[in-house]
């Protein structure tokens, strides 16, 4: 997809209704009757809530592309064709106007996450699931993956590590293919499948979203903050001008999601604190509060209006210069917008699907689906480590005493959260535990103290088939993920 010409960012969680570009009204113009602007294609990809399949709004009416157990991550649309991709079954795929083209097979899972087409190649970026094991129950690795109309191009990837890539652009006047993602728990992207690292170094920006404008790279994030530890700050970050930090006034955490360059401007979407975000050559606009589990953020900019898509405490919504709208039926993952010629017809502005009026209510996943999204998306996180376990952990503080053995005994103090779905249910009081041995714990707890020098502070999420809960009518099965922030206070040797 062409950023640039569409102003259109990566990664949209929220539907679009139709809307219009405006043209500038011409000062010595007397008349009080405006030209009509030249209509907007507005395409929203994700999946049915009431069938998990793939399938996307072309101007708020339904198509499916996908049956059950399938997912639009991203989409472009180039002369009218309509390309999509993200997982059906398990394997990563795209789609051309609803054909599909399979990119990995069994066993190896994998998810496209990314889509561009140029000069009538089409290129995904996404992962891949590798295991000797047919069966995926144990040494299986995620790698990084760049296709080209459905073969895999060589990427440098290390080997024995979870990998991923999560953006993708072209170079319009090189043709150079840039990726974006994690390498061993590192930022990095790939330029033609060789790996790089970011220049900036003293302020390295862990990407979201990336894209080419005028021989520049610009690659949106966070960074970690120089004054605070381990909080987090909105960035991004071009070839030229290395880090630029966004958010450096907010008092809390911040983060930016897509990035969109019209002439000399810079917009931002994310969040920062609790409120959904957008920046203008580094000035915020607040729009809403955020939700308890923020996703990525979309972006667009048309004439003067500027489009923000994400979650809010009350589901998903649309902002057209802060003006919401809210959407039922489609949980969506990205929006496209084209430009149709000025004499197009300009197409009815109701739809049975979309829904404006205030109050209208996402239906929800089911609490399996929440968790299985909330682990699938902390595998992206610069800042979470996932094991091949499936276990998921955030370095604290790092101690300097020594690490325990399955067969040593350890005292320990934490706090517990427990989410059934992505609903909370309570966090304990700071709990402390002593002369317990490491191998007689829990799995997830196990596998997560032999991880912990002595001193050290971890957070852990806990997926359910390693935590101790069994499955009952408040605890369904797979939708339970421990949260434990662990302190190792000694090891007994």
């Amino acid at each position: 997809m062409n950023k640039v010409t569409f102003a259109i960012a990566r990664q949209a969680i929220l539907p679009l209704l139709l809307f219009s570009l405006a043209f500038q009204t011409n000062a010595q113009n007397k008349s009080n009757v405006k030209p009509l602007p030249p209509p907007v294609d507005v395409y929203i990809c994700g999946f049915k809530l009431d069938g998990h399949s793939a399938a996307y709004l072309k101007n708020g009416m339904l198509v499916n592309i996908g049956d059950k157990e399938s997912i639009v991550n991203a989409m472009t649309v180039v002369d009218d064709h309509v390309y999509a991709t993200g997982m059906a079954h398990g394997a990563a795929v795209y789609w051309k106007d609803g054909q599909e083209v399979v990119l990995t097979g069994f066993p190896n899972h994998g998810e496209g996450f990314a889509i561009t087409v140029f000069k009538n190649d089409v290129y995904v970026a996404g992962y891949e699931r590798v295991s000797k094991d047919p069966n995926m129950f144990a040494g299986w690795t995620d790698e990084a993956r760049l296709w080209k109309n459905g073969t895999k191009i060589p990427m440098v990837v290390s080997k024995g590590f979870h990998s991923g890539a999560s953006c993708l652009a072209v170079d319009p006047s090189s043709g150079d293919v840039y990726v974006g993602g994690v390498d061993n728990n590192k930022t990095r992207y790939w330029k033609n499948g060789d790996l790089k690292q970011l220049n900036d170094q003293n302020k390295p920006v862990h990407p979201a979203d990336l894209l080419i404008s005028k021989n520049q790279m610009y690659v949106v994030g966070t960074t970690l903050s120089n004054t605070v530890p381990d909080y987090w700050q909105a960035a991004y970050w071009n070839n030229t001008q290395g880090t630029m930090v966004l958010s450096s006034q907010t008092p809390m955490e911040a983060k930016a999601t897509a990035i969109v360059i019209t002439g000399n401007d810079v917009y931002v979407a994310g969040y920062a604190g609790e409120k959904v975000v957008y920046w203008k050559n580094g000035i915020m606009t607040e729009l809403a509060d955020l939700p308890g589990f923020p996703e990525k953020y979309a972006l667009a900019v048309a004439g003067a209006d500027v489009y923000v898509m994400g979650r809010d405490k009350n589901g998903a919504k649309l902002w057209v210069n802060g003006k919401a709208t809210v959407i039922a039926n489609l949980w969506p993952m990205d929006m496209v917008a084209v430009l149709r010629g000025k004499n197009a017809q300009k197409p009815a502005a109701t739809s049975a699907v979309v829904k404006t009026e205030p109050g209208a209510v996402v239906p929800a996943l089911s609490p399996k689906q929440e968790a299985d999204r909330i682990l699938e998306r902390n595998r992206y996180m610069p800042e979470i480590t996932t094991t091949a376990s499936g276990l998921q952990y955030q370095v604290l503080r790092k101690g300097t005493g020594p690490t325990p053995t399955a067969s040593d005994k350890v005292n320990f103090s934490y706090h517990r959260t427990i989410l059934v779905g992505k609903k909370n249910q309570g966090t304990s009081e700071l709990i402390v535990a002593e002369n317990r041995k490491v191998g007689e714990l829990f799995p997830g707890l196990a596998e997560g103290l032999q991880l912990m020098p002595a001193g050290s502070r971890y957070q852990f999420i806990i997926p359910y088939h390693l935590n101790k809960f069994s499955v009952t009518p408040e605890y369904p099965a797979g939708a339970v993920i421990t949260i434990l922030e662990i302190e190792l206070l000694a090891v007994l040797k």
